[in-house]
């Protein structure tokens, strides 16, 4: 038979690397929390697991985050819809069970220097670079990591209206992309192996790459916030004119 865990990630080839080993975590830690069959499962099982979860140290001595639990509940609800699509469960423990975002605490956006440094991390004499420098502006502009990786060439006329990401695109599709095609692919990002990305998780984490730079996490919501706060800025300095 064969293993759940493994039919339920190739059921989800967008997920990257970090969401495959967390989620590999919270199977071990559910099925050894189960004292039945992970098919059996009910709901008190679920809600026993979590309030578990809630009060049990994690291995640095600190209770769990909210945001670990939400991430424990969602695979649990990912694995049981998938289960329950595939027809493995007669009952699904996690139906109709409304998983709401866990309050996040409020982070600060980056100066604009800060996203200047940030645009100029990207080593434009590498095919990936160039590459790098149009996904920065992308999510600065508010697109999400997603929709990125779905983006096709023949796409390019949706792009937002900004002049420095269009200068990036432009080298890019001139110097980086092609050297990247090695086979036929309409998708705009390519992996250094020159295929797409499976998804916008994948496609994410090269923003990881460049953390060191500001000494903080880059995110794709952290770059769409701070260009918000930057037109704010903008705007608040032009009324006091």
């Amino acid at each position: 038979m064969d293993d759940p865990f493994d039919a339920l990630t190739a059921a989800h080839p967008d997920w990257g690397p970090a969401t495959v080993q967390a989620y590999a975590a919270w199977w071990r830690r559910w099925r050894q929390f189960l004292e039945v069959p992970w098919d059996q499962a009910e709901r008190r099982h679920v809600e026993q697991f979590q309030h578990q979860q809630l009060w049990s140290p994690s291995r640095t001595g600190r209770l769990r985050t909210a945001n670990t639990i939400d991430q424990a509940l969602r695979f649990l609800r990912h694995l049981y819809g998938w289960a329950q699509s595939d027809q493995r469960i007669r009952m699904n423990p996690m139906e109709g069970w409304v998983l709401p975002r866990p309050p996040q605490p409020a982070r600060r956006p980056l100066t604009t220097s800060e996203f200047l440094r940030l645009c100029n991390a990207p080593d434009l004499a590498t095919d990936i670079g160039l590459a790098d420098l149009v996904l920065l502006h992308l999510l600065y502009q508010g697109v999400s990591t997603q929709r990125c990786s779905l983006m096709n060439v023949n796409d390019l006329e949706e792009v937002p209206d900004d002049q420095a990401l269009h200068q990036a695109l432009a080298a890019y599709l001139e110097r980086g992309r092609p050297r990247l095609l090695r086979n036929w692919s309409p998708h705009l990002f390519l992996s250094a192996t020159g295929r797409p990305f499976p998804g916008g998780n994948a496609l994410a984490q090269r923003l990881h790459r460049y953390e060191p730079i500001l000494n903080r996490k880059i995110t794709a919501r952290l770059l769409s916030q701070s260009r918000q706060a930057h037109i704010a800025e903008a705007t608040q300095r032009h009324r006091s004119n």
